[in-house]
């Protein structure tokens, strides 16, 4: 209950709240989770882009491309991107447990934030 009240005060204030469970897969599920609420703020995701035009021959070419990313890198984009729209994030974790593998990547991250005055942990 406290949890929710928390995410609520925080979505009355313009934020976007995501709330997780302690398990594998956590980071992943932040980051669909605030895509998905987010959509109406972040820009949207890209990985490909027209190269070329035929004119002639009509048509176009798509390029794709894999950049290489890491779960930081990609929250410090979209957090970025909240904060220019006033906006910041609000991050629950439900059952966090010390023997989690991926809860000190999502300390670690918040603590950058923080260091970067950013909204968002």
């Amino acid at each position: 209950m406290l949890l929710t009240a928390i995410a609520e005060r925080a979505e009355m204030r313009g934020w976007i709240s995501v709330n997780v469970t302690d398990r594998d897969g956590m980071l992943s599920e932040i980051i669909v989770q605030l895509r998905q609420k987010a959509s109406h703020i972040l820009a949207p995701e890209t990985d490909s882009w027209l190269s070329e035009m035929h004119v002639h021959g009509v048509g176009f070419t798509r390029t794709r491309e894999e950049v290489p990313s890491t779960w930081r890198a990609d929250m410090t984009k979209a957090v970025s991107e909240l904060n220019e729209k006033d906006a910041g994030l609000l991050i629950t974790v439900d059952e966090a447990s010390a023997q989690s593998d991926e809860l000190p990547v999502r300390i670690d991250s918040f603590q950058h934030f923080v260091r970067e005055r950013r909204d968002g942990g």
